[in-house]
């Protein structure tokens, strides 16, 4: 039986930094948190604000 695989499209920082907008996040400097998501990833970070 094959199995289905899901991949996911991989986005840029500036599509990331929109989800985290929509995820009501309020940021003051979106370079910051750009160079941010370059050094942290989105989905590490994304479990810190996924229940609020």
């Amino acid at each position: 039986m094959e199995k289905d695989i899901h991949i996911k499209k991989p986005t840029t920082f500036s599509e990331q930094i929109e989800l985290i907008k929509l995820r009501n996040l309020k940021m003051e400097d979106s370079a910051f948190v750009e160079e941010t998501l370059k050094r942290i990833n989105y989905y590490r970070l994304s479990s810190y604000y996924a229940h609020h």
